[in-house]
């Protein structure tokens, strides 16, 4: 593995989060007042939605958002 990839690996999983419990489809990001929303719907049809909240701030997640 290269260097630049290596190091955009790291910077990726320190921003991403993902979820592979299940199948999902459509994911969509919608933002409300300046947090973030993710929803997304399963093969059953039950949607799911996470929130990133950045105003929630915990010494012990640390400052990166996938944390949050």
């Amino acid at each position: 593995m290269s260097n630049q990839r290596h190091f955009d690996n790291f910077i990726f999983d320190n921003f991403l989060k993902s979820y592979e419990d299940k199948t999902y489809k459509y994911p969509t990001l919608v933002r409300h007042k300046g947090t973030v929303i993710a929803f997304a719907m399963d093969n059953e049809q039950h949607i799911y939605y996470t929130v990133l909240d950045l105003s929630d701030s915990d010494e012990n997640k640390g400052p990166i958002d996938v944390e949050y």
